[in-house]
Parts: structure tokens; C-alpha cells; sequence
């Protein structure tokens, strides 16, 4: 490595193995940046033993790391206050963290009003996702435009399994790829600016890049529908339109899961707990 600082955004997410490559370059200084009452690694191991999901958080290798300084920032700049006071208190040491999880969603969906369909939606598994996204593809679907049908044929090794879409100039899509392809990059959103007879152009829908020329194959495997996305892959989204979270009676839903959910959105009148 030459590196003289490494910077690790959402470092609460690396798992161990990784961890213990980062602990073999010496001399370098490390930044280390992210939320550790956001979510752990997924199914984190060593030598096939599971790590718990704090093992790391008063770790004496992340004081090592950070050469012994902590910033904790306890200012809400993304959301309203009311969201932010709510969701605030659900972790470790605040007021709602120890209450029964059904009562706490009683009372976020009391705070969280928006009704009606919603163009951002989080599910917990790939399964819901799919049909999710076959669902408002086309309830999202404008009246006065002639849509372009994709057919996607899944592909073995997709951790996030395409599917057919209808596509039209507007909608946007999220990038899905293991790695940098013709400007795509993975969980980015891409906005149709233009359909031809074979190609579809796409541009950020940040506006932050150029547009780029992709083939409908291109579009079938390197971009996905933005409807419905999963808890696991939302960290480090924040979200501008109404947003619902699903699956929340699911017993694999936690606090945790609440926390980073309600943490993406901006106002409670565009959030909504199903």
C-alpha cells in the first residue's frame, strides 16, 4: 500500500477478515467513519465461529486505528427534528431502546403518516423485492407514454437477481455490478434520459457524470428497478421521495432494522411504517 491515510466509510460493516488485512500495512494513519448502532457485518465468522455483532465496538484495535480520538456527532442535518428526535431515541442508552419492538412501531406509524403508493420501499428479503418492484413498475406506470419492455434473464452468481422491467424516459434505475462497467457503478441511480430502437442512454440522476449509451443486454444486467430496495443494502442511502418500510412484523426485523430505515428519510409526512 502507498497510501499515506486510508479512509473507511461505514467501517461498522467490515467483517473480521478484512479487518485483520487492514491490520498488516504499518505507518499509515487510519480514518474511520460510519455508525456502529447501524448494521453489523452479515453473518461475520473467524475460523468459522460467529462474531457478535459488538465484538468490535470498544475495541481496543479501533482506538489503535484512530490513534486514540472519537468525534461522535449527535446534530440531526438530514431530517426533520421530529423524525430525527424519534429515531434518535431507539438507540443503545435512549428511551425507547429497551421498550417491546411492537410497541415502538405502534408508535412510529402514529408519527409516520404518508399514505398512497410510495416510490421508495424496503423489504427484508430479494423474494418481496422482486414482486415489490413488479408491482409499482407498473402502478408508477405514465398514462400519456408507450413503455419499453426488457426482458432479463437471471444469471447465476446475481446476488441481486434481475427481472423483467418496463422502462420509459424518467425512470430511474439502480446499478447493480461487482464492478465499474462503461460508468455504472453499483447503487447508483441512473436516470432514462433516452430510448432508441436498441440502445437506452442513461445520466446520474444526481447529475453529478455524463450521460452514457447502453444496449438493452447492458440494461438488463448492469441496472435494476429502484422501487423496492433491502434493509441490508440501504445503509448509506438517504431518501428525498416518500418512503414506506415493509416486512416489519417479519421475525427476522429488529430495532436495528427501524433505526437505519427511519434514519434514510427526510419528513415523517413522507414516511410510512406498513
Amino acid at each position: 500500500c502507498s497510501a499515506d491515510t486510508i479512509w473507511i466509510e461505514e467501517f461498522s460493516q467490515i467483517e473480521t477478515a478484512l479487518w485483520c488485512q487492514f491490520n498488516k500495512p504499518e505507518g499509515l494513519r487510519w480514518i474511520l467513519s460510519g455508525d456502529l448502532n447501524q448494521f453489523s457485518p452479515f453473518f461475520d465468522s473467524w475460523h468459522g465461529a460467529p462474531v457478535h455483532e459488538n465484538a468490535f465496538r470498544d475495541s481496543s484495535f479501533f482506538h489503535y486505528l484512530a490513534g486514540g480520538n472519537r468525534l461522535t456527532l449527535i446534530e440531526g442535518h438530514r431530517s426533520d427534528m421530529e423524525l430525527f428526535d424519534f429515531y434518535s431515541s431507539l438507540i443503545a442508552g435512549k428511551e425507547r431502546f429497551l421498550q417491546p419492538l411492537p410497541e415502538v412501531l405502534e408508535a412510529a406509524r402514529a408519527l409516520c403518516t404518508f399514505e398512497g403508493p410510495a416510490l421508495n420501499n424496503l423489504v427484508i428479503s430479494h423474494r418481496r423485492r422482486v414482486l415489490l418492484n413488479r408491482q409499482l413498475n407498473k402502478a408508477f406506470l405514465p398514462q400519456d407514454v408507450t413503455p419499453v419492455f426488457i426482458r432479463c434473464k437471471p444469471k447465476r452468481g446475481q446476488t441481486c437477481v434481475s427481472q423483467n422491467i418496463f422502462i420509459w424516459p424518467g425512470i430511474e434505475l439502480l446499478g447493480c455490478v461487482q464492478a465499474t462497467r462503461k460508468s455504472i457503478r453499483n447503487n447508483v441511480l441512473y436516470k432514462v434520459q433516452a430510448i432508441g430502437e436498441d440502445t437506452v442512454t442513461v445520466a446520474p440522476a444526481e447529475g453529478e457524470g455524463h450521460s452514457v449509451e447502453l444496449t438493452l443486454s447492458q440494461v438488463s444486467e448492469w441496472l435494476r428497478l429502484s422501487f423496492a430496495r433491502t434493509y441490508a443494502s440501504c445503509q448509506g442511502t438517504e431518501f428525498e421521495g416518500a418512503l414506506r418500510l415493509h416486512d416489519t412484523t417479519n421475525p427476522h426485523f429488529t430495532m436495528r432494522h427501524l433505526f437505519v430505515a427511519m434514519s434514510r428519510a427526510k419528513e415523517c409526512s413522507k414516511l410510512s411504517i406498513a
